[in-house]
């Protein structure tokens, strides 16, 4: 999670990376289309393969970084 717990990550047992964000209320899109206010959350569509490790940083809450096979990659804005 990161530091004012806005996003997430999650990484699945096959490696696969996945962002949440936490403040986008279901259903809604970019264009700002509300749906339910009961659900808050949104999966996103950006995915990463084969990670096996990521950390948010402690200051920022829009950047991370992450191991991609034997590649360090920082993400901002993700």
């Amino acid at each position: 999670m990161n530091c004012d717990g806005t996003r997430f990550s999650i990484i699945d047992i096959n490696g696969v990376l996945s962002f949440y964000d936490m403040e986008s209320k279901d259903g809604e899109t970019r264009q700002g289309l509300t749906g339910s206010k009961q659900d808050v959350g949104e999966h996103l569509q950006n995915e990463r393969k084969e990670v096996w490790s990521v950390i948010w940083s402690a200051d920022n809450p829009k950047l991370c970084a992450l191991m991609e096979k034997n590649r360090l990659f920082i993400l901002n804005d993700y």
